[in-house]
Protein backbone atom coordinates (compact mmCIF):
# COMPACT_ATOMS: atom_id res chain seq x y z
CA UNK A 1 0.00 0.00 0.00
CA UNK A 2 2.64 2.12 0.66
CA UNK A 3 3.90 2.03 -2.92
CA UNK A 4 0.05 3.13 -4.14
CA UNK A 5 0.72 6.29 -2.29
CA UNK A 6 4.14 7.31 -3.61
CA UNK A 7 4.19 10.05 -7.02
CA UNK A 8 6.47 8.79 -9.82
CA UNK A 9 8.42 10.89 -10.97
CA UNK A 10 6.63 11.83 -14.52
CA UNK A 11 4.03 13.11 -12.16
CA UNK A 12 6.32 15.50 -10.02
CA UNK A 13 7.76 16.88 -13.22
CA UNK A 14 4.51 18.08 -14.30
CA UNK A 15 4.07 21.77 -12.31
CA UNK A 16 7.80 22.06 -13.11
CA UNK A 17 7.36 21.84 -16.96
CA UNK A 18 3.81 23.87 -16.73
CA UNK A 19 5.83 26.55 -14.72
CA UNK A 20 8.36 26.73 -17.37
CA UNK A 21 5.32 26.88 -20.14
CA UNK A 22 3.75 29.81 -18.39
CA UNK A 23 7.50 31.75 -17.82
CA UNK A 24 7.97 31.09 -21.47
CA UNK A 25 4.78 32.51 -22.77
CA UNK A 26 4.97 35.20 -20.33
CA UNK A 27 8.05 36.43 -21.95
CA UNK A 28 7.32 36.03 -25.07
CA UNK A 29 4.19 38.28 -24.45
CA UNK A 30 6.90 41.06 -23.22
CA UNK A 31 8.57 40.66 -25.88
CA UNK A 32 5.44 41.41 -28.43
CA UNK A 33 5.02 44.49 -26.20
CA UNK A 34 7.92 45.83 -26.52
CA UNK A 35 7.93 45.82 -30.71
CA UNK A 36 4.78 47.77 -30.28
CA UNK A 37 6.87 50.50 -29.42
CA UNK A 38 6.69 53.65 -31.39
CA UNK A 39 3.03 52.18 -33.14
CA UNK A 40 1.66 55.30 -32.64
CA UNK A 41 1.74 59.30 -33.05
CA UNK A 42 2.19 61.40 -30.17
CA UNK A 43 0.22 64.46 -29.54
CA UNK A 44 1.81 66.86 -26.83
CA UNK A 45 0.54 70.13 -25.56
CA UNK A 46 2.57 73.05 -24.02
CA UNK A 47 0.05 75.73 -24.78
CA UNK A 48 -2.03 77.61 -21.74
CA UNK A 49 -5.08 76.14 -22.25
CA UNK A 50 -6.77 72.26 -23.48
CA UNK A 51 -6.62 71.26 -27.42
CA UNK A 52 -8.16 69.00 -29.65
CA UNK A 53 -5.78 67.36 -32.24
CA UNK A 54 -7.58 66.27 -35.69
CA UNK A 55 -6.57 63.86 -37.84
CA UNK A 56 -8.32 64.84 -40.91
CA UNK A 57 -9.27 61.56 -42.54
CA UNK A 58 -11.43 61.51 -46.12
CA UNK A 59 -13.14 58.50 -44.07
CA UNK A 60 -13.24 60.53 -41.07
CA UNK A 61 -11.70 62.70 -38.61
CA UNK A 62 -10.31 61.24 -35.31
CA UNK A 63 -10.39 64.35 -32.69
CA UNK A 64 -8.15 64.05 -29.89
CA UNK A 65 -8.26 66.46 -26.87
CA UNK A 66 -5.23 66.71 -25.30
CA UNK A 67 -5.02 68.77 -22.06
CA UNK A 68 -2.94 71.96 -21.11
CA UNK A 69 0.67 70.74 -20.60
CA UNK A 70 0.33 67.48 -21.26
CA UNK A 71 0.79 64.47 -24.25
CA UNK A 72 -1.43 61.93 -25.56
CA UNK A 73 -0.40 58.59 -27.47
CA UNK A 74 -2.64 57.34 -30.35
CA UNK A 75 -2.42 54.23 -31.83
CA UNK A 76 -1.52 53.74 -35.15
CA UNK A 77 -0.29 51.03 -37.14
CA UNK A 78 0.18 52.81 -40.56
CA UNK A 79 0.01 57.04 -41.54
CA UNK A 80 -3.17 57.90 -41.33
CA UNK A 81 -5.16 60.97 -42.91
CA UNK A 82 -4.61 63.90 -45.00
CA UNK A 83 -3.34 66.29 -42.18
CA UNK A 84 -3.35 67.05 -38.38
CA UNK A 85 -5.38 70.59 -37.83
CA UNK A 86 -5.13 71.91 -34.27
CA UNK A 87 -7.53 73.66 -32.74
CA UNK A 88 -8.95 75.48 -29.19
CA UNK A 89 -11.50 73.44 -27.71
CA UNK A 90 -13.98 76.97 -28.47
CA UNK A 91 -13.17 75.86 -32.52
CA UNK A 92 -10.15 78.49 -33.02
CA UNK A 93 -7.64 76.98 -35.33
CA UNK A 94 -4.24 77.32 -34.59
CA UNK A 95 -2.65 75.49 -37.78
CA UNK A 96 -2.71 72.90 -39.98
CA UNK A 97 -0.07 70.57 -40.66
CA UNK A 98 -0.40 69.06 -44.22
CA UNK A 99 0.87 65.60 -43.94
CA UNK A 100 -0.74 62.77 -42.56
CA UNK A 101 -0.27 61.39 -38.94
CA UNK A 102 1.89 58.49 -38.75
CA UNK A 103 3.46 55.69 -36.10
CA UNK A 104 6.94 57.17 -34.31
CA UNK A 105 6.07 60.93 -35.11
CA UNK A 106 5.47 64.15 -32.70
CA UNK A 107 2.84 66.80 -33.33
CA UNK A 108 3.74 69.35 -30.91
CA UNK A 109 2.01 72.74 -29.70
CA UNK A 110 4.54 75.33 -28.28
CA UNK A 111 3.43 77.50 -25.47
CA UNK A 112 3.40 80.65 -28.01
CA UNK A 113 1.15 78.01 -30.13
CA UNK A 114 3.52 77.57 -32.72
CA UNK A 115 3.07 73.53 -34.30
CA UNK A 116 6.20 71.00 -34.71
CA UNK A 117 5.98 67.67 -36.28
CA UNK A 118 8.87 65.81 -35.74
CA UNK A 119 10.20 62.23 -36.13
CA UNK A 120 10.52 60.65 -32.73
CA UNK A 121 12.47 57.39 -34.92
CA UNK A 122 15.72 59.30 -35.59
Amino acid sequence: MAASLRRSGARRAVPGVALIIVVVVGISGCQIAVDDFGSEVIFSNAYSESLNFAIVDPEGQIDTEVWANSSVAYALRECRGDSIRVETLDGEVLGEIDRPACPGWRVRVGPEGELSYVDEND
